[in-house]
């Protein structure tokens, strides 16, 4: 007879049988087969032995000294980790009644004694091959489930980016309409102070009209941010006055249990950033120590401080140059990080809390601002006592920035300008505006109608000033075909929608300045003399 190769069987079989000769006839017939064979002589050692290596099949004798064959199957059955082992049953008797009783206890085959070396490899090897089909069926269930939860849960991701990006663009529509009123709000308000006395109450209640519009204009960026509709504006920042600024939102979003606390020296802290992503990163880095302490309340410290990295603390942390850093720290008194986990809290949809609480960006935003920024996100954390995150921007290098001129002298001119825009009143108030001081206007709502008294006489007008978004010509369309007539001829873009203008668009239309709506009046006619006497 021969013997199979060895790595072809793996399965274990168990041989259950109080005598002797039985088990070594069983145990030699296997063996020799090449399965691995571990007899036993009584039901409580079968147990025992099942317990510590689950077999892949059991042959099992059913009359035994003290424990039955039938008990040893009833108690492996009712147990979840061993009830899917098959068992044959192998006995002396042949009565149909013994046959019933096995194969309702679980039993998946009965041989009579004495049997045929044959028929039991048969049956056994029948059996394994079921067992075999069976496993792999279950592997393959689990696969399917796991890839069915993967895919809701891409399906819910997905969803959400859709209605994402719905919110983004209704915001994007809502917020250039919203820029249009704030335009026309700030530019009466600025138009009745050049008419009212500064003596009148009237005048420091237009001058504060005048601030909130203004204030509202930066709201409606910091909207189009966070709406994806705009992209990153770095300028300099002090980091204090930004976390000072965000102290509202974050009380409100903490529980009252919470101490909050700051540690904000009077330095300057000047780093180059985009004030709507650190208010971002703030409240989610709080958000997140909020939920750590939602229990038991605690402390909350937000710091700001410097920190040198010299060759080797850039070499330690891959994404820092050497240099002095600004130090953002967010400290909490929560439960803590679980080391285990640690290395993933800034990765995109991990998320330790409850369902419907947390989407798992939180964290992945917060690492991928600081990363945008130049910069490195540290944790240090240990259960039960919180938990510290520390950023590192690069320090911003001091510079001088042309500041708008408020001497209305210097801001006069006599020069030709052809205004354009779609929405009337933004017409008239910058109408108003360049009159006043000294300037020749043509303004129009039409693009189409400004184009062609352009080509009619373009040597005619010195300067355009349009705007971008318009129905029946689009403000870049319009400069390319007044450039046609007029290579070189200078222009200012006058937008809700600058992040549209990429630099590269600016370059190749030849565009001067792009200025954001709504526009003040001293940064209007700022832009407008200093591309005039740069021409």
């Amino acid at each position: 007879m021969m013997t199979r190769d060895a790595s072809e069987f793996q399965e274990n079989i168990l041989i259950v049988d109080d005598t002797p000769a039985n088990l070594r006839l069983l145990s030699e017939m296997l063996s020799v087969r090449g399965y691995r064979v571990r007899p036993v002589l009584d039901g409580q050692m079968a147990l025992s032995s099942v317990q510590a290596f689950l077999p892949d099949l059991i042959l099992l004798d059913i009359k035994m000294s003290g424990m039955s064959g039938y008990e040893v199957c009833e108690a492996l059955k009712t147990n979840r980790r061993t009830s899917d082992i098959p068992i044959i049953f192998i006995s002396a008797v042949g009565e149909m009644a013994d046959k019933v009783r096995a194969f309702s206890l679980g039993g998946v085959d009965y041989i009579t004694k004495p049997f045929q070396s044959e028929e039991v490899i048969a049956r056994i090897e029948t059996h394994l091959k079921l067992r075999r089909l069976q496993l792999s069926l279950q592997e393959k269930n689990e696969q399917l489930r796991h890839e069915m939860a993967g895919r809701e849960q891409m399906e819910a991701r997905l969803r959400c980016v859709h209605k994402m990006e719905s919110i983004g663009t209704l915001t994007g529509g809502i917020a250039h309409d919203f820029n249009n009123i704030l335009g026309v709000i700030v530019g009466n308000a600025e138009l009745a102070l050049d008419d009212v006395p500064e003596w009148s109450p009237a005048y420091l209640n237009l001058q504060e009209v005048v601030a909130a519009s203004l204030r509202a204009k930066e709201v409606i960026r910091k909207l189009l941010s966070f709406s994806r509709h705009s992209n990153s504006e770095r300028k300099r920042i002090r980091l204090g006055d930004v976390i000072r600024e965000s102290m509202p939102l974050i009380r409100s979003s903490v529980a009252g249990q919470i101490d909050l606390q700051l540690s904000i020296p009077d330095e300057a802290f000047h780093m180059l950033a985009d004030t709507g992503q650190i208010h971002q990163l703030l409240i989610n880095l709080c958000n997140n120590a909020g939920y750590a302490m939602r229990e038991k309340g605690g402390v909350l410290e937000i710091g700001v401080g410097y920190a040198e990295a010299d060759e080797e603390k850039a070499r330690q942390f891959h994404h820092l140059s050497p240099g002095r850093y600004v130090r953002l720290t967010v400290r909490d008194t929560g439960c803590g990080i679980d080391p285990e986990i640690e290395d993933r809290i800034f990765d995109p949809y991990f998320t330790t809390q409850d369902i419907g609480q947390g989407s798992g960006m939180g964290l992945a935003v917060v690492h991928g601002i600081v990363r945008g920024h130049n910069g490195e996100i540290l944790v240090r954390s240990r259960l039960g006592q919180g938990s510290t995150f520390e950023a590192y921007f690069p320090e911003a290098e001091s510079e001088a920035s042309a500041e708008p001129e408020n001497d209305p002298a210097l801001l006069m001119g006599e020069e030709r300008i052809l205004l354009v825009d779609d929405e009337p009143s933004i017409v008239d108030i910058g109408c108003q505006r360049l009159k006043r001081m000294g300037y020749q206007v043509s303004g129009h709502t039409d693009p189409t109608e400004a184009l062609a008294l352009f080509r009619t006489e373009p040597d005619q007008f010195d300067l355009l000033i349009t705007d971008l978004v318009m129905p029946q010509m689009s403000g870049d369309m319009l400069v390319k075909e007044m450039g046609v007539v007029r290579p070189g001829f200078p222009v200012i873009l006058c937008t809700g929608y600058i992040e549209r203008m990429t630099e590269e668009k600016i370059r190749r239309l030849g565009v001067c300045r792009c200025i954001r709506k709504p526009v003040d009046k001293y940064e209007f006619l700022f832009t407008v003399r200093q591309v005039l006497d740069e021409v």
